[in-house]
């Protein structure tokens, strides 16, 4: 039986979902500021983790979303769930981001074709 969902509760499962911050934040324009959040938000997990982060207009963190919780080496991701959140937050850009446990920064194969 296929589920309809009125739109206040799509907003709540979208909420439930994505981390939203109270207001927006500095804008994120260069590499070094993007690492920064991702550090931040990513920590000192100890299984790879990919997140995406949910820009407003002028650049500014409007929310973050995990996208995939993975392995200490592997984490799965498909675009689809990329581009699900950033749509629903109607995002004007977003920047994905996943950490490496290991502490190996280098990135891998699998790294390379995501």
């Amino acid at each position: 039986m296929k589920m309809a969902y009125p739109g206040a509760a799509r907003l709540r499962l979208v909420t439930v979902l994505q981390t939203a911050v109270a207001e927006p934040g500095p804008s994120i324009r260069a590499p070094a500021s993007a690492a920064e959040q991702a550090r931040e938000l990513l920590g000192e997990k100890d299984r790879e983790q990919f997140m995406v982060f949910h820009l407003d207009g002028k650049h500014r963190l409007v929310s973050a979303e995990t996208i995939s919780v993975g392995t200490l080496t592997t984490s799965l991701v498909h675009p689809r769930e990329v581009f699900k959140g950033a749509f629903l937050a109607n995002a004007a850009a977003i920047i994905c981001a996943h950490n490496h446990p290991s502490g190996d920064v280098e990135p891998s194969v699998e790294d390379r074709q995501v």
